[in-house]
């Protein structure tokens, strides 16, 4: 079994074929993937815990019938904002092959093959990925195009948990630090950005996610933030409750 790494907001090329993923990673918003007349509902699965099941729908929005091969990944990110993959046996997507025709809809069936846990969250990603029509025509520099979709995959545990994020500063390196790793459950955000006393915005991302007991970092001062202002907190759009939370900023032990 080999992991690979991906660092978010940066698709991956190979000579002959450029693969462009989709991902709710990170870096787009967390609203519907289409791409190349490609349409992937929901951006991210949630397994129930009951039936132990979820679903993916695609529908092909262009002309021409779109093959798929589906693979299921163990998902972790690392600090830096990369993440890993491997292949795994937890997952059974069904069908593992999928043609959709012009104007089709298919629903792809995503189940758990393993226990639930008592209290904690499995995160896995769906790999799509499209196979090459072989009649088609190659673009003007020989190249041709497909298009991949990671779709990420949460199972909740017997018992649903809270993510339990708290922030530090570094004034060292500049950097935001998320530490999750008490908590049990991820924290999907449409957006997370720094405010100051007044609650305006001093520096923001757009969607993402923090892990169950991980931690990521942020290097702010890229951004040309050098300080923290008085009384700065970490403003989140909470993709699952809707809300906006905000949070204090300690400094880093």
């Amino acid at each position: 079994m080999t992991s690979q790494k991906h660092t978010e907001n940066n698709p991956s090329s190979f000579t002959g074929v450029i693969f462009l993923l989709v991902t709710f990673c990170i870096s787009m918003l967390w609203s519907i993937h289409s791409s190349a007349s490609v349409k992937v509902f929901p951006v991210y699965v949630e397994i129930d815990p009951t039936s132990k099941v979820g679903t993916i729908n695609l529908t092909n929005q262009g002309s021409k019938p779109k093959t798929f091969l589906s693979t299921a990944l163990t998902w972790s990110l690392e600090q830096d904002g990369t993440f890993v993959t491997a292949p795994t046996r937890d997952l059974l997507v069904v069908p593992p092959k999928l043609t959709i025709r012009p104007g089709e809809t298919r629903i792809l069936r995503v189940g758990l093959r393993r226990a639930l846990p008592r209290d904690s969250q499995l995160t896995y990603r769906v790999l799509l990925e499209q196979l090459r029509d072989q009649g088609a025509p190659k673009l003007s520099t020989g190249l041709e195009l497909v298009v991949n979709f990671s779709v990420p995959v949460f199972v909740d545990g017997k018992t649903k948990t809270q993510a339990k994020p708290r922030f530090y500063w570094d004034p060292t390196s500049r950097q935001l630090i998320a530490d999750n790793r008490a908590g049990k459950r991820a924290l999907r955000f449409r957006s997370i950005g720094i405010v100051d006393a007044e609650k305006k915005s001093v520096w923001e991302l757009p969607s993402g996610v923090l892990l169950a007991k991980l931690q990521r970092f942020w290097d702010v001062g890229k951004s040309g933030l050098r300080y923290l202002p008085p009384g700065a907190k970490v403003k989140i759009s909470n993709l699952e409750t809707n809300s906006v939370d905000f949070y204090p900023i300690n400094a880093r032990r």
